[in-house]
């Protein structure tokens, strides 16, 4: 008898010693989080998912033609992204509410995308936003009313847009803004004078705009601008005189711009301190082009007494390699470009771990290395698809934002 109740008392306790296990294994399950879900709903939609070290979402890259409106209710969930690309021309206003709760973002690429003024009203609320890119779009004047609240833009591309002059009047809040992309918008000239309320605007495209001649005089009151491309606008000789006033700039572009020798000559006279960037057939005719210290001369050496060493205008990189001798040097010319954009810093390609798989030597130490692992990025048989190329400018994805404008002088 005895031994049947210890049987029993034996088989109660391993019973309840299974189920106890099974409420422990129960309540010790963790349940996805929401943004472990959004994740697994956006596998095969993303284009690039990158994460932080403690597991958290950073970077999102949707480019694919399956991307639909609806996907883009997951991105809520995503609080500590601070990139985001939506380069989708399917993708409309809907559901990109969602992207007003990704305060820590700081890069916003929309180029291509389908998305209008509406969307904009939801980007106001991204405080942090540093980097804005909206080539392409559907938004125009009014939803530009949104953006005055973004303090700390510094990068702002509204290219191939239906912005016009009305419209700038809404970015003289952008106190930090540095770089603004205009190419081939609605922009005549008259909304110019706005942007001298930018204490910061260093580099400003004005490419292919139908600008009145002398608007460009309004430009004279931004000390602080280093960088003009007018490339593809069509300059008088009134227009040339409000260019001479630009005292302050250290390069201008002037690719396709109709200017005859004898008005770039007066224009390079006004402007001694600025790089001039000009058609092939005028440079060969009037000046020099050098790729650095000693280079050979481009063009007619009969003509270089006129020229100065404060005022040499470079014609396309590729006219200089076919018109030169000399071969560009990786030490004297690639390093100190990367240099000068902080590829190679210590926060970028420079650091000891490298960025995205691809490490720099700081301030160019170790020349062997940079060569090697640039020759990777480096395509040889179509040298326009190079990454080189394709990141800086944003044609794929660059973490570190807009380095070199398209078709840039650089």
């Amino acid at each position: 008898m005895r031994a049947v109740q210890l049987q029993a008392l034996f088989a109660t306790l391993i019973w309840f010693t299974a189920g106890s296990s099974n409420v422990l294994s129960a309540e010790d399950a963790t349940p996805p989080t929401a943004e472990q879900q959004a994740i697994a709903a956006l596998r095969g939609l993303t284009t690039n998912i990158q994460f932080n070290k403690d597991g958290s979402t950073r970077l999102i890259r949707l480019s694919k033609a399956v991307v639909t409106n609806e996907a883009l209710a997951h991105l809520q969930h995503f609080t500590q992204l601070d990139y985001l690309a939506i380069i989708c021309p399917q993708i409309t206003d809907e559901n990109t509410n969602s992207i007003s709760k990704l305060t820590n973002l700081d890069t916003l690429v929309l180029t291509e995308s389908g998305v209008g003024n509406a969307t904009l009203s939801h980007v106001s609320e991204l405080q942090k936003l540093e980097r804005l890119y909206l080539a392409g779009t559907k938004i125009s004047d009014a939803g530009l009313a949104s953006l005055s609240s973004l303090k700390n833009l510094t990068e702002l591309s509204l290219e191939r847009t239906e912005v016009s002059d009305q419209g700038l009047s809404h970015l003289r809040e952008l106190e930090n803004l540095e770089l603004l992309l205009l190419n081939e918008t609605q922009v005549r000239g008259s909304g110019l004078v706005e942007l001298a309320e930018l204490p910061k605007l260093r580099v400003l495209y004005l490419e292919q705009c139908d600008l009145t001649s002398a608007s460009l005089a309004h430009l004279s009151k931004i000390p602080s601008l280093e960088h003009l491309s007018v490339n593809g606008v069509s300059l008088d000789a009134t227009a040339l005189e409000s260019l001479s006033m630009l005292s302050q700039l250290k390069h201008l572009e002037l690719y396709g711009a109709g200017c005859t020798i004898e008005r770039l000559s007066a224009l390079r006279d006004s402007l001694p301190n600025t790089q001039l960037y000009v058609d092939p057939e005028l440079a060969a005719s009037e000046r020099i082009a050098r790729f650095g210290k000693g280079a050979a001369p481009v063009g007619n050496p009969s003509k270089t007494e006129a020229i100065t060493k404060d005022s040499v205008l470079l014609v396309p990189i590729t006219q200089r390699l076919d018109q030169t001798q000399e071969t560009p040097d990786f030490q004297r010319h690639v390093i100190p470009l990367l240099g000068r954009l902080g590829c190679n810093g210590r926060s970028c390609h420079g650091s000891f771990q490298g960025q995205g798989g691809f490490r720099l030597s700081m301030f160019g130490y170790d020349f062997a290395l940079d060569h090697e692992n640039l020759l990777e990025r480096i395509d040889l048989d179509s040298p326009n698809e190079s990454l080189i190329l394709n990141k800086p400018t944003s044609a794929d994805l660059h973490e570190g934002g807009l380095r070199l404008p398209p078709g840039g002088w650089e």
